[in-house]
């Protein structure tokens, strides 16, 4: 059976970034997560989300900023 779900640590090295940095996003909701008692998970359809979004913002943030390059 595939994994649904790994915890804060897993999930950070699987974005290759910390787990307090994991946590933050949890907290400000931009990655769902789920608790069980005092253990918190996170399914990999929401990290697959948040590298979609992530990404979505990132190419709009990079377009825009060209765009308002060739304006000056």
């Amino acid at each position: 059976m595939d994994t649904l779900a790994v915890g804060t640590r897993q999930a950070g090295e699987l974005l290759g970034i910390s787990e307090k940095t994991i946590r933050r996003l949890i907290h400000s909701k931009r990655i769902h997560a789920v608790r069980a008692g005092r253990r918190v998970t996170v399914p990999i359809r929401s990290l697959q989300q948040f590298l979609q979004v992530d990404e979505c913002s990132s190419l709009t943030q990079r377009q825009a900023e060209k765009n308002d390059a060739g304006e000056s």
